[in-house]
C-alpha cells in the first residue's frame, strides 16, 4: 500500500459512528524463521 495515511483518512471519512475498524497486517515468510525477530527489510515494509 502506497500511502497508509490516506487510506486510513478515507476509511475514517465512510464508516458510519460506532463502527468499529479492524486491520491486521502480517510478513510473509518461511515456517522456520517464525521465531526469528524481523529483519530490518520486514520492519521497512510494514512500515
Amino acid at each position: 500500500m502506497l500511502n497508509k495515511t490516506k487510506f486510513i483518512e478515507i476509511y475514517y471519512r465512510v464508516i458510519k459512528p460506532g463502527v468499529t475498524l479492524i486491520l491486521a497486517t502480517w510478513s510473509h515468510r518461511p515456517i522456520n524463521s517464525l521465531v526469528d525477530e524481523l529483519t530490518s527489510n520486514e520492519n521497512q515494509h510494514l512500515a
